[in-house]
């Protein structure tokens, strides 16, 4: 069941968040989650049962809304003609950043969370494997599937290894945007040699030219993606 976050729930929730990410779950008390959300620690039961709670709470949005930036195949077939070299790299390539302000904070801050617990905590590791991994490797191999179906991708391509690579790349740039982040440096996945390889990986496998049916022309597929890559 998705969690439905308003009020004073979610005025706990994203002070958890914050809190978890920025100095460790274990460090957090609910007394200092209360102080930073402005709410007595007695009425934060009244939302949430336990600290744990709160912590199954993080993991479930992050599964629940891990994709919500980019698009999915069905939204894909529905663009019918309209689909173009664009449009797949960007459902390829899902980022917070594009993410209203609120939720890319909060979506930034679990993802903080689960790879900075993945070693100790098995529900972290849980939510790393199955879907930071697994799920993430299944959503890019449909994407690009249907798009060498309509001939945006060479036939000789192998769906599984580029998936897997791209998936393999962007946890290379999570981990060194965390380093750069836990520096105090700032970063951006766009400016980055990695994240750089992961856009040339895409345009290096993807046809230059248009969709069957009347798409964009050869020029526009070559032009890079309108969605920013992934910025952590």
């Amino acid at each position: 069941m998705v969690l439905e976050l308003s009020g004073r729930k979610e005025i706990i929730f994203d002070a958890a968040v914050a809190l978890f990410a920025q100095k460790g779950y274990e460090n957090v008390s609910m007394r200092t989650v209360a102080q930073n959300s402005g709410i007595r620690v007695s009425s934060i039961y009244n939302h949430f049962a336990s600290k744990g709670e709160i912590l199954e709470a993080i993991y479930q949005y992050f599964i629940d809304h891990m994709f919500d930036s980019s698009l999915t195949v069905e939204e894909l077939r529905r663009s019918g003609h309209e689909t173009t070299l664009t449009s797949i790299m960007q459902a390829a390539n899902w980022s917070f950043r594009s993410l209203p302000p609120k939720m890319f904070q909060r979506m930034n801050g679990i993802n903080r969370l689960i790879y900075t617990r993945m070693l100790h905590d098995l529900r972290a590791n849980q939510v790393f494997r199955e879907h930071l991994l697994k799920r993430h490797k299944k959503r890019r191999k449909e994407v690009f599937e249907y798009a060498r179906a309509l001939g945006l991708i060479a036939s000789e391509a192998d769906i599984d290894e580029l998936a897997e690579l791209l998936v393999f790349v962007r946890l290379m740039i999570t981990i060194v945007g965390l380093a750069r982040t836990f520096a105090g440096e700032r970063f951006n996945a766009q400016d980055d040699p990695l994240g750089q390889l992961m856009m040339k990986l895409l345009e290096g496998t993807l046809r230059p030219t248009a969709a069957a049916g009347g798409g964009a022309p050869a020029e526009e597929a070559e032009a890079p993606p309108g969605r920013p890559g992934p910025v952590f």
